[in-house]
């Protein structure tokens, strides 16, 4: 007799059916935009079926007969390709990388091309000034960009007025992420890292930090116009191309040189006398550092490490990063 056994997620199920000394599974996910299934099986002796069926139970899976299994099945295989299908505010209009102007796509640096696969190229086009509620996110997920929670690649033709975050500081991201603005963006903070790469032909008018940090060889912030913040910090290969006048207080970790000019140069790293010691004079606050102990020699050698995923969620939840 077949034992079938089904679990589904928000984003993914799995599906097994038990015959003959077999395993069948299939797997159904979202991924990207789009669904992938796979399907695998494996033959086993009674024993073993025994016990992966008691992990199976264990893990959540529920054992059903054959109809309520075919059912469910088509069911949650309908909601998992609902979810996959891209959702954006509709005053955007979905477009593919060669859709895009020419002298849009030339001002980035990172080509999607060389990157990302088609179903990644997309990008979200807006032609009318954009007013944003709430915080802007890039990032990946099996989502493509929803309304508010944007994703990915976003283009924005007549200026973008953020009456909260720019908020691109997940870290995670080893895939080049995009953001242009053809006028003023104005922002509460911003938080890049990773490939984020943020282009603004107008000015940048930041009401608390801006912070750039972690941007391996492919992040970067372009501004043709005027930044103005109440500071700026930078660091770890983040780079910062400001093309008119800076008005804020501009600071340095001391991993590479400044890519701003005249920028005050912090330490990233702190004994843990000078972090006791020097530390209340630090422009950032001493929540934004880690304490670190190494072993390899024997002994405990406490060190304290600049944070930037707590330096992003201090900016977050609306606490300050600098004194």
């Amino acid at each position: 007799m077949n034992r079938h056994f089904y679990h589904a997620l928000a984003d993914e199920a799995r599906f097994l059916t038990v015959h003959d000394g077999v395993i069948e599974m299939t797997m159904i996910s979202a991924v990207l935009g789009s669904v992938e299934k796979h399907d695998s099986q494996q033959a086993m002796s009674p024993e073993e079926i025994a016990i992966n069926l008691k992990r199976v139970l264990e893990h959540g899976y529920l054992e059903v007969d054959e109809s309520d299994f075919f059912e469910s099945r088509a069911r949650i295989e309908k909601l998992i390709r609902e979810i996959a299908v891209e959702k954006f505010d509709p005053r955007f209009e979905l477009m593919d990388w060669d859709e895009l102007p020419s002298s849009l796509r030339n001002s980035f640096r990172n080509n999607p091309v060389e990157y990302l696969t088609p179903t990644l190229r997309k990008f979200c086009y807006c032609k009318d000034p954009f007013q944003s509620g709430s915080d802007i996110v890039l990032g990946f997920d099996s989502l493509g960009p929803t309304a508010q929670y944007a994703r990915r690649n976003l283009v924005f033709k007549n200026g973008l007025n953020i009456d909260g975050n720019l908020d691109a500081g997940d870290q995670t991201s080893e895939l080049p992420l995009y953001l242009f603005v053809e006028g003023d963006l104005h922002a509460k903070n911003v938080m890049l890292s990773g490939w984020a790469e943020v282009v603004v032909t107008g000015n940048l008018v930041v009401s608390g930090s801006l912070v750039g940090y972690d941007g391996e060889p492919g992040g970067r912030l372009k501004v043709h116009g005027n930044v103005s913040a109440d500071n700026i910090l930078g660091g770890y290969m983040y780079g910062m191309e400001l093309d008119g006048r800076v008005d804020s207080k501009v600071y340095w970790l001391d991993q590479d040189e400044p890519s701003i000019k005249d920028a005050i140069v912090i330490p990233n790293e702190l004994t843990q006398s000078r972090f006791h010691h020097e530390s209340n004079e630090l422009p950032i606050v001493r929540e934004a550092y880690f304490m670190d102990s190494n072993w390899a020699t024997g002994e405990d050698v406490v060190t304290f490490h600049f944070d930037a995923r707590q330096s992003f969620d201090l900016l977050r939840q609306g606490k300050p990063l600098f004194r």
